[in-house]
């Protein structure tokens, strides 16, 4: 058993809500991991390498990619919210990240584990809130 980090899952705006209708962004900080270990004396090499990735931005339906999303302005993630949250209620993303194994033994070529591992990484809860726009001719600015 090795202990493949999730990576951080990075949301934006991050500053505890999000407005409807406009794009929330999401990307997960991870990358190729590599462990050492040795077995029957030998050193063995093992690399765990993200290979896909599945949204969940809790409401709707889930959807997969092979990308870990990328911060403003390249977004490659994102999720449009058309409702407000209820008073008292939460939204979370979360990504599961699915690796793909392989080893190497003293130094020899790389070879490919069967099994893949899943990991999960959530953010912090949120609310998603309708922003209310005023027109105003001007006058009122810098009154009380």
């Amino acid at each position: 058993r090795l202990p493949v980090d999730g990576g951080r899952l990075v949301m934006q705006p991050d500053r505890g809500n999000v407005l409807v209708n406009i794009e929330t962004i999401a990307y997960v900080e991870s990358g190729v991991q590599s462990f050492e270990r040795a077995l029957l004396g030998s050193p063995v090499m093992l690399r765990a390498t993200p290979v896909e990735y599945r949204w969940d931005f809790g409401e709707g339906e889930p959807f997969t990619t092979t990308v870990p999303g990328a911060p403003f302005p390249e977004a490659t993630v994102w999720y449009v919210y058309r409702r407000a949250t209820a008073e008292g209620e939460t939204r979370r993303i979360a990504v599961e990240t699915t690796w793909a194994g392989s080893f190497s033994v003293a130094g020899g070529p790389w070879q490919p584990i069967e099994a893949t591992v899943t990991t999960t990484s959530t953010t912090d809860p949120f609310t998603v809130i309708t922003a209310h726009t005023h027109l105003t001719d001007g006058s009122e600015i810098g009154r009380r």
